[in-house]
């Protein structure tokens, strides 16, 4: 990615502000690198249970145990290794209905499977006779809990940039708590944090944090057993830890800067510091000769007694700053015209790739059962859909202008354009369809008067040898029925050469 980025900032765009990777992917395998190191057999379990009762059989079976039990009858949930922190949410419903799961395997319900379903049911029956299982299933949904509240959080369709830095090290320091000591991480700058060697043991917890639920259904376990158990976590938490310090960009100074959006900090001097750097780094948006007159509105806004509409909890941060837009000059003019173009490019910058992968779903669900759809007219449902939104939905609170007018002719005369190109793409395929069709049933009648020949050939070398051993033999049967045989093999070879040859001649008279 980094060598991406280097030859997009050398030959396209040298002003290229660096924000980072997608922080939901890093986050989402930082939990992926915890359960290589401590849980990945409970993973597997998840899976297992929700391929084995897809079964209506299994899950009659599995019905019945649930009545004897009073457990609530409710499904079991698809986890996905490769999408969001989807084991959460399986992991509770395996938890809900571990007792009822565990009396169905003991029963061994397993007559007159398929080999398949035989192997999972044997993989499910050793997973739930291990003691530790219910506890590692109580531990990884605990730490599901850690990273799901970011996942959700940066998965939201408004700008979440100016939030994005502290979310980061918000989520960094709760995992450490987890089996670091406070003193170790608390107070320290997020590039102190990147330098944390969380392998030092002088900074660990005696015990590392695994959950009160965890704790209760260890009760029963010997020294030994709950030893392994917590080292087991410890690794689960060193593996999430130096994944995260790696991968997340706690020293990226842009995201850093862009906190100053949150208007929340007292420090104006440090806010204008940050000012600075963001100006420095957007060049074709503020330029050189406007970095004073932009610091100078700054000034003017901390003092503006409208400013606290940004301190105002409950709205987006868009709108939040869109109030401060419409702010006018005694003169009628912008208030803050340099800010506004400042605000309005940070506040596009994606803080992941939710948006992106989103609109994959919504193309496939504008697919469903509408095959004639191109890419275009998705792309334009959406585009329409968007701009709604400013008027609420409701077509008829958009204001008809010659501007917009104009544009509807463009894109009409567009889509025709589009449409009648599409037209004669698939007439051309079409006629090279037809084509091709004609030269493979040309093929097809050229191989099997081939084969013909080679029948009447056979049929007469075979009459030959009929009418020879009838000579040697002075049987006049014979001979008869050979020469009747090299009559009727004569015969069949000269008609098939027939149509050979005027195969040739038509397919030279088209090509």
């Amino acid at each position: 990615m980094k060598s991406v980025r280097n030859k997009l900032q050398k030959h396209v765009a040298p002003s290229l502000i660096d924000i980072g990777n997608c922080n939901l992917h890093k986050v989402h395998n930082a939990f992926g690198r915890g359960l290589d190191a401590f849980g990945l057999d409970v993973e597997e379990v998840v899976r297992n249970i929700y391929y084995y009762f897809k079964g209506a059989v299994r899950a009659e079976a599995l019905r019945e145990c649930q009545d004897t039990l009073g457990i609530s009858c409710h499904v079991f949930l698809r986890h996905v290794s490769n999408r969001w922190l989807t084991l959460q949410d399986s992991l509770c419903r395996v938890e809900e209905q571990f007792e009822a799961l565990r009396t169905y395997f003991f029963k061994g319900n397993s007559s007159r499977q398929r080999p398949d379903t035989q192997s999972l049911h044997n993989k499910l029956v050793s997973a739930f006779s291990e003691k530790q299982l219910l506890a590692k299933v109580l531990f990884l949904k605990n730490c599901a809990q850690l990273f799901s509240g970011f996942q959700l959080l940066f998965q939201k369709q408004e700008p979440l940039l100016h939030i994005l830095h502290v979310e980061l090290i918000v989520l960094v320091q709760r995992v450490l708590s987890r089996f670091l000591r406070h003193e170790a991480f608390a107070d320290k700058s997020a590039e102190q944090l990147k330098r944390l060697d969380v392998m030092d043991a002088s900074l660990w917890k005696s015990r590392p944090e695994v959950g009160t639920d965890t704790e209760k259904s260890m009760l029963e376990w010997d020294s030994s057993e709950k030893k392994r158990f917590y080292l087991g976590a410890r690794a689960f938490y060193l593996a999430c830890a130096k994944d995260l310090l790696q991968k997340l960009p706690l020293d990226n100074r842009v995201l850093q800067s862009a906190s100053l959006l949150n208007w929340q900090s007292t420090n104006v001097e440090s806010e204008v510091r940050a000012l600075k750097y963001l100006v420095s780094q957007l060049p074709q948006v503020i330029k050189h000769e406007e970095v004073s007159s932009a610091i100078d509105e700054w000034h003017m806004l901390k003092c503006d007694s409208n400013s606290d509409l940004l301190a105002l909890g409950g709205e987006r941060i868009d709108v939040r700053w869109g109030k401060i837009f419409e702010l006018k000059s005694p003169g009628g003019q912008p208030k803050y015209p340099l800010l506004s173009r400042l605000v309005k490019c940070l506040l596009c910058l994606p803080h992941g790739n939710a948006d992106c992968e989103r609109g994959f779903s919504e193309n496939k669900r504008f697919y469903e059962n509408r095959y004639s759809l191109c890419i275009a007219s998705i792309n334009g449902l959406r585009q329409t859909k968007t701009y709604l939104r400013r008027y609420d939905g409701d077509a008829t609170k958009v204001p008809l202008s010659t501007e917009l007018l104009q544009s509807v002719r463009r894109s009409r005369a567009r889509y025709t354009e589009r449409t009648a190109s599409a037209q004669q793409s698939e007439s051309r395929k079409r006629l090279g369809d037809q084509d091709t069709g004609a030269d493979v049933d040309e093929k097809r009648l050229r191989k099997n008067l081939e084969e013909k020949v080679t029948s009447s050939r056979a049929l007469l070398k075979r009459a030959e040898d009929i009418i020879s051993s009838g000579l040697r033999s002075k049987s006049l049967e014979q001979v008869e029925a050979g020469q009747t045989l090299l009559a009727e093999g004569n015969s069949a070879l000269s008609q098939t050469l027939s149509q050979l040859e005027e195969l040739s001649k038509k397919v030279s008279k088209r090509t």
